[in-house]
């Protein structure tokens, strides 16, 4: 048996969301036909090398009936099919159709990449009919659809579509997959994302991904301010058409607007939350009569009376 068989069945990776922190954590489980298993949790800069160990292990790039040697940048070296790569790509397929000059020191003719050895790997993986790799950082991703998008290989790009548009890239970074989106026109992956930036502080968590919004024009930036104000406009028509509660209170009730605003534009958030939030925030205090108008029976007449009167918020760009 060789030593990429005896891999087989016991390496596997797995991750895990980390709640209240930006990011996953990944577990590497191995095992052995004796039953113990060794967990051990990594990070995403430890995991790569391990994603890269488990991808080879289902295949390897050094076919001896491979035609051709891709080189990438770190000079890495991968054995390839022309047939498959002209199929999946018309750029390597027009590359092809030049003579390539004859390499008198190597058996098969070798094209050098520009790409590293990780993502042109990633790439390959997409494009042979073996299983792919699973993407989980927007590092990853984005390298690797530069590379599609740069040899036409329309397949690939639609695949990646759909995992920057799945739940795990929206949930981590929902700003950033709109930029991505935006970058390369991706209409509807762009509006799916626009729908999870409504809750997000955009200058806050645009200083984590500067590099993937320098490619979104302010016009795309621009749309999401938009929708943002246009949420926070129809939940202040509404708290300004509910009729306001009077009576011996002495509290702002400017601040229990303004918190309703916030709220429910930015948080998500139903009755129960809203009144949470107003009875938390410390800027209102019960009245010492007693016959606070604005306390919680009060206070949940006059949300509920707010959420009534919102029949539906401005959702996506």
């Amino acid at each position: 048996m060789s030593t990429q068989d005896s891999f087989r069945g016991w390496l596997s990776i797995t991750t895990e969301n980390l709640d209240g922190k930006d990011g996953f954590r990944y577990i590497l489980c191995v095992s052995n036909s004796d039953g113990w298993t060794l967990a051990l949790t990594l990070d995403k800069h430890s995991v790569s090398s391990f994603l890269r160990l488990e991808q080879k292990m289902s295949y390897s790039f050094d076919a001896e009936d491979a035609d051709l040697v891709l080189r990438s940048a770190d000079c890495e070296e991968f054995r390839v099919h022309r047939c498959i790569l002209s199929i999946a790509s018309p750029v390597f397929r027009n590359m092809f159709a030049f003579p390539q000059p004859p390499d008198l020191a190597h058996e098969l003719p070798r094209i050098d990449l520009s790409e590293t050895a990780t993502t042109l790997d990633i790439l390959l993986r997409y494009i042979y009919p073996i299983p792919s790799p699973r993407i989980e950082d927007f590092a990853t991703l984005g390298n690797v659809l530069v590379s599609a998008e740069k040899y036409g290989a329309e397949g690939v790009v639609s695949r990646l579509r759909t995992i920057l548009a799945s739940p795990r890239f929206l949930d981590l970074d929902p700003l950033r997959a709109y930029a991505i989106a935006c970058r390369w026109s991706f209409l509807e992956e762009a509006k799916l994302a626009s729908t999870r930036t409504v809750y997000a502080d955009l200058v806050k968590q645009g200083e984590g991904c500067t590099e993937d919004m320098k490619y979104m024009s302010g016009l795309d930036y621009h749309r999401l301010l938009v929708l943002q104000q246009a949420r926070k406009d129809t939940v202040q028509k509404a708290v300004t058409d509910q009729p306001a509660p009077g009576g011996c209170c002495s509290v702002g009730y400017n601040d229990v607007k303004k918190l309703l605003v916030e709220g429910i534009s930015r948080k998500k958030l139903d009755v129960s939350g809203c009144l949470s939030v107003l009875e938390g925030s410390g800027k209102i205090k019960p009245c010492r009569s007693g016959l606070c108008p604005l306390g919680h029976a009060k206070l949940e007449v006059f949300v509920k009376g707010v959420m009534s009167g919102i029949r539906e918020l401005p959702a996506s760009i």
